[in-house]
């Protein structure tokens, strides 16, 4: 026993689901563009603020791995970045960052035993005032 739409109703179904379509892309282009994209945008022109992110990447290769084994480096990243608005901008912002970024690449490091031997300096240099 099948059921057989006609051909008007068929085509009502399609237009009603194509417009559900549209109107689901509309709602993601607009929460995408007019709300994530507005935070990336900086606080004040020229300030520095643009660069509210940072990107930390130290060779780590777990314990029974071989380096060089997997298709691509085995790697600890630590990506810090600021949501919102911060009492620091320019550099000032990006040292704390970095610092933040550091400590726990740093603590991670220790923490997962990776074959490279390295040795992390106390403290990083201190970028310059703005």
């Amino acid at each position: 026993m099948s059921i057989q739409m006609r051909p008007s109703r068929k085509k009502r179904v399609t237009t009603l689901g194509l417009g559900c379509l549209v109107a689901a892309g509309a709602v993601f282009g607009y929460l995408e563009i007019f709300t994530t994209g507005i935070d990336r945008l900086p606080d004040k022109p020229c300030s520095g603020a643009v660069d509210r992110e940072t990107l930390l990447y130290v060779p780590c290769t777990p314990p029974g791995k071989k380096p060089g084994g997997a298709r691509e480096a085995y790697a600890l990243t630590v990506d810090a970045r600021t949501i919102g608005e911060t009492r620091v901008h320019g550099n000032e912002l990006r040292q704390v960052l970095i610092d933040f970024a550091y400590q726990l690449a740093r603590h991670t490091y220790e923490a997962a035993d990776c074959q490279e031997s390295r040795t992390f300096p106390k403290e990083l240099p201190r970028l310059p005032a703005a």
